[in-house]
């Protein structure tokens, strides 16, 4: 057992649609590492699924103090950030998807990072790759260096990390990311990693704590859906935004190959009109 003790800078966030196939190992690796004083909030994105009744009988049966939120089922990652504004008031949030789920340890680790830092640092954790039945088929090490040079190189050419577990800085992300109710896109990991290089530290912790479910309904990475696509254009215009050079600017446009390889070229049109598309 590795359930924290209380803490008054940390909330939990969990976003999930249509994952009742996981979201009880979800709810009970949440349950397992943290205590009933840290803040939980679930937004459930329309599931079409048992979902949201899962949640709701587990929240009642356990005992588990949360915030469940229900939204309409076209809202993005990005939108469901901005559903939780003026509910949280921690420095942090502890951001998991309903297909994850933390593994022991975790728990300490971001109550310890809450703790010491003062809201200004972005965490991401080692995961466990896992499939359908949460056995274990890989592994993925996030790549944050902590040198603002060298991340930034990073985002250029790929997308070095993840949402799933993340440890992220609420009020800054509030600030510099969700300010803009007209500015959207379903890949918010990315999205975030460009806003944040020059505002926070990014820290890479090495420690397996988190589980990330690869899996085929995973409705948010479907390069056949052309508001992913779009998605992927916006994505490569960010990292044209923050390149400091020509040459940086020129390699942001990799991007397009790196992405667009898995594209069907009936959706690449989309992935340009995101490249156009007004990003702030």
């Amino acid at each position: 057992m590795s359930q924290i003790a209380k803490s008054s800078n940390l909330s939990v966030v969990l976003i999930t649609r249509d994952h009742s196939d996981f979201i009880l190992e979800c709810l009970e690796s949440i349950q397992r590492e943290f205590s009933q004083t840290v803040p939980v909030f679930i937004v459930d994105v329309g599931s079409k699924d048992e979902t949201l009744s899962i949640i709701e009988d587990f929240t009642e049966e356990n005992f588990l103090t949360a915030k469940v939120i229900s939204t309409k089922r076209e809202l993005t990652p990005l939108d469901a950030f901005r559903v939780l504004i003026g509910h949280i008031e921690t420095d942090y949030i502890s951001v998991i998807s309903g297909d994850d789920f933390f593994l022991n340890g975790y728990g300490a680790l971001v109550n310890q990072i809450s703790t010491e830092r003062s809201g200004n640092v972005l965490v991401q954790f080692a995961h466990a790759v896992v499939d359908h039945q949460s056995k274990k088929i890989g592994e993925r090490v996030p790549r944050w260096t902590s040198n603002p040079k060298l991340d930034r190189k990073k985002i250029l050419y790929s997308n070095p990390g993840a949402t799933a577990g993340s440890l992220l800085p609420w009020k800054i992300l509030v600030e510099k990311c969700l300010d803009d109710k007209d500015f959207n896109t379903m890949i918010e990991d990315y999205y975030f990693s460009c806003k944040l290089i020059s505002s926070v530290t990014f820290k890479t912790v090495k420690d397996e704590v988190v589980a990330y479910r690869h899996h085929p309904n995973n409705l948010m990475k479907n390069t056949s859906q052309v508001e992913y696509v779009l998605s992927l254009g916006i994505c490569v215009r960010l990292a044209w935004n923050i390149a400091k050079n020509p040459i940086e600017k020129l390699t942001t446009l990799f991007l397009f190959f790196r992405w667009g390889r898995k594209v069907p070229m009936t959706c690449l049109p989309a992935m340009i009109r995101g490249f156009f598309k007004q990003t702030i």
